[in-house]
């Protein structure tokens, strides 16, 4: 009888870790890895100051497939503006995060978060879209303005840290786009 035990204790633990891993966390880290971009090098040191989230509803960033909102773990301008200095410096970007648009001795740019959201269609199939708008500032003058988006479909394996996966390839896709024609304009 002991043996059957011993089995049927493994088998329970096995579903519930088969389970677990299927389980989609709806608190939702926001990170980034820069990705290598063909581009221009920046001529100039460049400030960025923090983005504006413009999103209706800004406490939420999408839902799971049973209905269930998915939150970020930090702010979703903060993810904005981190990932653009992140890529700008690996760019080789000479970059510096300002508090507001008044310095005048370097370019600034400027950020508005339009939409981010994150939709699990079923356990193995999200779909993501992120927007924002940029604005290159200078001297207090706006010398350039582009809206970006992306949006990403992506069948995986099902596994918790899905939702964040899937945020950061679509960030990396969104900064692949933007930072070269930042760069460009800046020159």
């Amino acid at each position: 009888m002991k043996g059957y035990a011993k089995t049927g204790m493994l088998f329970f633990v096995l579903i519930f870790f088969l389970l677990s891993l299927g389980c989609t966390q709806t608190i939702v880290p926001l990170n980034y890895e820069p990705v290598s971009v063909a581009s221009l090098k920046c001529v100039q040191k460049l400030t960025v100051i923090p983005f504006e989230d413009s999103r209706p509803q800004t406490r939420t960033i999408g839902r799971t497939r049973q209905g269930e909102a998915f939150y970020p773990e930090s702010y979703v301008e903060d993810w904005f503006s981190r990932s653009l200095i992140r890529q700008l410096k690996a760019q080789g970007c000479p970059v510096e995060p300002g508090r507001d648009g008044k310095t005048l001795e370097t370019p600034v740019v400027h950020g508005l978060v339009r939409q981010v959201l994150l939709r699990e269609r079923t356990a193995t199939k999200y779909e993501a879209v992120l927007k924002m708008t940029l604005v290159l500032r200078e001297q207090g003058k706006d010398i350039y303005e582009e809206t970006f988006s992306v949006q990403l479909e992506k069948t995986v394996l099902p596994k918790s840290d899905n939702p964040r996966k899937i945020l950061l390839e679509a960030m990396q896709d969104l900064m692949g786009e933007a930072v070269p024609k930042l760069i460009q304009a800046a020159n």
